[in-house]
C-alpha cells in the first residue's frame, strides 16, 4: 500500500467515540461506514428484532484494532447484526462513500479486506473463530482488607509480564486519573490491571468501567457473600470471572456455594505461582485446551500423551473429554501424575466384567465396577474443584443433544459420559437420561475452546473398524451407537489446532488388559509431535512492545 494511499485514507478517517452501553450501529442499519476500534470494547448482538425481540444474545466481542462493519461496506448489504459498546470505546471511521473512492485509487484496499474477510469465514467454517483476548482486567477483593488480593495482584502482574508489558493501575499510582488518561495508559502497554476497592466508591467505579474482564478475588474457606453492588451495574457483556485462594489444598465441595452467591463466567483456583500462571494464559486466551475422544479400552492412549507432556513441561490449563477420554480427562484436571493413572488403568482391568453381567434390561452389563471404581478414585470432587479447568460430554436421550458438564459430581457425569448404550446403564439425573457421550461428539474440541484456550490438541482414538473376523456384540454396539458421531469426524478434527492419532485401531476396544501398549502408543504419538506443539505455544504470543 502505497504512502499516499495511507495518507488519503488517514484524511477520509474521522474518530469516534461511543459511551459504554451505547449501540454503534443496529441490526437491519444502512451500511454507511466501517469501523477501526483504536480503544474500549464492543459486542456483537444478533435478534432482538421484530417477533425475536427479548431473544437478542452476544455472540462475539471486538477490541482494539480489530475491524468491524467491513462485510456490510464490500457487500452493500444491511447490517446484520447490532454493535453496541461495552464500555466506552473510540473508533476510527471510514464512510462507504469514502472507501469506494479509496477502492478507486487503489483496488488492493478491497483486496486486503475481502482476503481479511475470508480468513474469517474460514475459521468460523473450521471452528477456530479467534476468541477475543482481554487486554485490561479489574481486580475486585472479596474481602474488606483486600490483602489477599493485593499479594494476589502482584503475582498476577508478574505472570502477566512474562507475556507482555503490563502495567497496574492502583488508586495510590493513578490519583485524578480520567478515563482518557487511562486509555493512553492502556495504550502503551499489552495488559493493564486495574485494582479496584471492595467496597463501591468512584475509583472502583472507574475500574470496572475500564475492565475488559472483572475478576473477583477471594479466599475459598472463606463464607460465601454476594460481590459489590458497583459490579451489579456492569454491562452484561463484560464477563465476571471468580478467583479463588487456598492456603493448601483446594477443599471439595466449596467452590459450588461461590458459584451460586457470585454466578461467574468461569472459576480459577490459586494454591501456588503455577495456578496464577495457567489462570493468565486462560485470561488472555494463550492456554493450551487438551480434548479426549472415546475409544473404549484404546483411549488408555490418552494416559501416554499426558506423560509426555507432562515430561516435557507443557502446562495443560484446560481438558475436556467424552466416554473413556472423560474418565483420563477427570484425572488430568485432578493433576494425577503418570503413575497413579497407570495404576488405576491397572486395577480397572484386573477387574473381571463377567462379574457385572446382568439379565439384559437396558443393559449388559450392571456397571457395579465402574460405579465403585469411580467411587473410589473421584470421591466427593466436583467438577468445578478441579485445578485444571474441566468439562466433559455425554449425550442426554430427553433432548436428543449432548450436554456439557461443567459442575456437578465427578463420579456422576463421568458414569454418564462413559454409559455406552446397551453395554452399562445409563446415568439418570434431574429426570433426564444420560449415555455415552461418543455418540454425539466424540472429540469435543468446541467445548474446550469455550474454556479461553488458544490452542486445542485433539487426541483422536475414535475411529471404530470392525474386525474382518466376526464381530462380538460389543463391538456391534460400539459401531452402531457412534455412526453418527464416527459421520462428523473430519469436523470435529478440523476444529482441533493440532492432531494426535495414535497407532491403537489394532487393540480391542474391551481388551483393558492391553493398558500398558495403549499407553506406549499415545505416549509415541505425543513425542513426535511435541516439537510442533511447542512451536505453536511460542506463535501464540504475540510480539511485545519495549516498556513504555
Amino acid at each position: 500500500m502505497g504512502e499516499n494511499l495511507v495518507d488519503s485514507m488517514a484524511a477520509a478517517a474521522t474518530w469516534l467515540a461511543v459511551s459504554g452501553g451505547s449501540s454503534l450501529f443496529n441490526q437491519g442499519d444502512a451500511s454507511e461506514a466501517m469501523y477501526i476500534v483504536v480503544s474500549g470494547l464492543l459486542g456483537v448482538y444478533v435478534g432482538g428484532t421484530g417477533d425475536e425481540k427479548g431473544l437478542e444474545r452476544m455472540v462475539a466481542s471486538i477490541g482494539p484494532g480489530e475491524l468491524v462493519g467491513e462485510m456490510g461496506c464490500i457487500a452493500g448489504e444491511t447490517r446484520s447484526a447490532t454493535v453496541r459498546a461495552l464500555r466506552a470505546t473510540e473508533l476510527i471511521a471510514i464512510s462507504s462513500v469514502a472507501l469506494e473512492e479509496l477502492a478507486r485509487q487503489d483496488p488492493i484496499i478491497l483486496q486486503t479486506l475481502s482476503r481479511t474477510l475470508v480468513a474469517r469465514l474460514r475459521r468460523a467454517q473450521d471452528g477456530k473463530s479467534v476468541a477475543f483476548r482481554p487486554r485490561t482486567y479489574c481486580l475486585v477483593p472479596q474481602s474488606e482488607d483486600g490483602e489477599d488480593a493485593r499479594a494476589f495482584a502482584a503475582d498476577f502482574m508478574a505472570a502477566l509480564a512474562a507475556l507482555g508489558t503490563v502495567y497496574l493501575a492502583t488508586q495510590d499510582s493513578c490519583p485524578d486519573q480520567t478515563a482518557d488518561s487511562l486509555s493512553a495508559i492502556e495504550a502503551a502497554h499489552e495488559y493493564v490491571v486495574y485494582f479496584a476497592d471492595a467496597a463501591t466508591t468512584s475509583w472502583s467505579r472507574l475500574c470496572l468501567h475500564q475492565a475488559d474482564t472483572v475478576l473477583i478475588v477471594a479466599r475459598g474457606a472463606d463464607t460465601p457473600h454476594p460481590a459489590a453492588s458497583s459490579i451489579e451495574s456492569l454491562n452484561p457483556g463484560i464477563p465476571v470471572d471468580l478467583v479463588l485462594l487456598w492456603q493448601g489444598p483446594i477443599a471439595p465441595n466449596r467452590t459450588a456455594a461461590w458459584l451460586d452467591a457470585l454466578r461467574p463466567r468461569r472459576q480459577f483456583h490459586v494454591r501456588t505461582r503455577p495456578d496464577i500462571d495457567r489462570a493468565a494464559r486462560l485470561l488472555t486466551g494463550l492456554g493450551l485446551g487438551l480434548v479426549f475422544s472415546g475409544g473404549g479400552a484404546r483411549g488408555l492412549a490418552h494416559i501416554g500423551v499426558a506423560r509426555a507432556l507432562s515430561e516435557r513441561g507443557i502446562p495443560i490449563d484446560a481438558v475436556c473429554g467424552t466416554s473413556i477420554g472423560s474418565l483420563i480427562g477427570a484425572l488430568v484436571a485432578l493433576e494425577w501424575e503418570f503413575e497413579r493413572m497407570r495404576a488405576c488403568a491397572d486395577s480397572f482391568s484386573r477387574r473381571h466384567p463377567l462379574r457385572d453381567l446382568i439379565l439384559p434390561r437396558v443393559s449388559l452389563l450392571s456397571g457395579r465396577s465402574v460405579k465403585t471404581a469411580f467411587d473410589d478414585w473421584f470421591g466427593d470432587w466436583a467438577i468445578e474443584d478441579t485445578p485444571v479447568r474441566y468439562a466433559c460430554v455425554s449425550a442426554n436421550l430427553n433432548t436428543g443433544a449432548a450436554s456439557v458438564h461443567l459442575r456437578g459430581k465427578l463420579k456422576t457425569w463421568v458414569r454418564a459420559s462413559t454409559a455406552l448404550p446397551g453395554v452399562y446403564p445409563p446415568v439418570v439425573e434431574d429426570g433426564d437420561v444420560h449415555i455415552d457421550g461418543g455418540i454425539v461428539n466424540n472429540l469435543p474440541a468446541d467445548v474446550v475452546r469455550e474454556q479461553g484456550v488458544g490452542l486445542v490438541v485433539g487426541v483422536d482414538v475414535g475411529s471404530v473398524a470392525l474386525p474382518t473376523a466376526s464381530p462380538g456384540i460389543v463391538e456391534i454396539l460400539v459401531r452402531a451407537g457412534t455412526m453418527n458421531s464416527t459421520a462428523q469426524v473430519l469436523t470435529r478434527r478440523q476444529q482441533c489446532d493440532l492432531l494426535l492419532i495414535p497407532d491403537v485401531q489394532h487393540l480391542s476396544l474391551m481388551n483393558w488388559r492391553a493398558y500398558d501398549k495403549a499407553i506406549e502408543h499415545g505416549y509415541r504419538c505425543a513425542l513426535e509431535k511435541i516439537d510442533q506443539i511447542e512451536n505453536r505455544i511460542r506463535e501464540m504470543r504475540p510480539p511485545t512492545r519495549p516498556a513504555a
